[in-house]
């Protein structure tokens, strides 16, 4: 199932390409891209035809058609977007990526909760916060409703029982980029959520 998948996000999936858990030929990353941004920037597809190439994700799309996609963006966005706007700009980019590869199976990864630092801050209406992640996911999974796309909740097996990231998770130094011991947790979810489709006899 992962390597059937193409993996595309932003530093979340640099790094856990960088510890060798998601497979090489399978990421698009790049830091920071965002649900706005991924739509006029481009990412680097990793091990492609030409090696490892920078173009736009809708171009990818084009040129490789994959079978499964998992995306994982816009954990550097969730502070300043609001919660329809995120959703508004990721449907902008998946119709555009689905009308480059029709066919391709979309799964949209929840945007994972934070350390609780964000909640206790003085400053959290302001920056990133559990609350307006928890919001953001509410739109992307409504969006993926509506459009029939699937959603894939990481974000629970990362909570503690007051919806923050659970100590130890994240990185004492940002609070939000799981460390590098949070990765099997994270693909052992995927693997037990995986969207298997169901074909005809």
């Amino acid at each position: 199932y992962i390597n059937g998948t193409i993996f595309i996000g932003d530093s979340i999936t640099e790094n856990g390409l960088g510890w060798g858990f998601f497979p090489y030929r399978n990421v698009w990353a790049m830091h920071g891209i965002q649900p706005d941004t991924i739509q006029t920037e481009p990412i680097k597809v990793y091990g492609g035809k030409n090696g490892d190439e920078e173009m736009l994700a809708v171009n990818a799309a084009a040129e490789y058609k994959p079978g499964r996609v998992l995306i994982n963006i816009g954990s550097n966005s969730v502070y300043k977007m609001a919660p329809d706007v995120f959703a508004a700009e990721y449907q902008k980019f998946l119709a555009a990526f689905k009308a480059q590869s029709p066919d391709t199976d979309i799964i949209i990864c929840s945007v994972l909760p934070v350390d609780k630092r964000y909640d206790e801050s003085e400053r959290t209406a302001y920056t990133t916060n559990n609350d307006k992640c928890n919001k953001i996911n509410y739109a992307l999974a409504q969006l993926c409703r509506e459009q029939g796309y699937k959603f894939l909740n990481l974000a629970e097996a990362l909570k503690d029982e007051n919806g923050q990231a659970r100590q130890g998770l994240v990185y004492e130094t940002d609070g939000i980029h799981p460390n590098k011991s949070t990765y099997p947790l994270m693909m052992e979810y995927i693997r037990t959520h995986a969207w298997i489709k169901e074909t005809s006899k």
